[in-house]
């Protein structure tokens, strides 16, 4: 999910390169532009000029075969719009 030239301030901190499914991560700047990665399948984080590595800041909380479905809808459809908010305890 490009961010579209954000520009931050944001340190590196839990990067991941090769992030689990559902593991969000946060891409601030640098050899590529800022972005978000939403992995729902074997990922490697990588632009064209190598392996990138973003801030792990999320995890989300859905079964296996519901986050890849959501992955294939997007990949043969288009972007959707995302919505992050935050939710209290149980």
């Amino acid at each position: 999910m490009p961010l579209h030239g954000l520009k931050t301030s944001v340190p590196e901190e839990n990067l991941k390169h090769q992030p689990a499914p559902g593991e969000v991560l946060f891409y601030p700047e640098g050899a590529s532009d800022c972005e978000i990665l939403i992995p729902y399948g074997v990922t490697v984080f990588a632009s064209r000029l190598g392996p990138l590595a973003g801030n792990h800041f999320l995890t989300l909380d859905i079964a296996a075969d519901e986050l890849k479905a959501l992955g294939t809808r997007v990949w043969h459809e288009g972007e959707k719009p995302v919505v992050f908010e935050e939710v209290g305890p149980a």
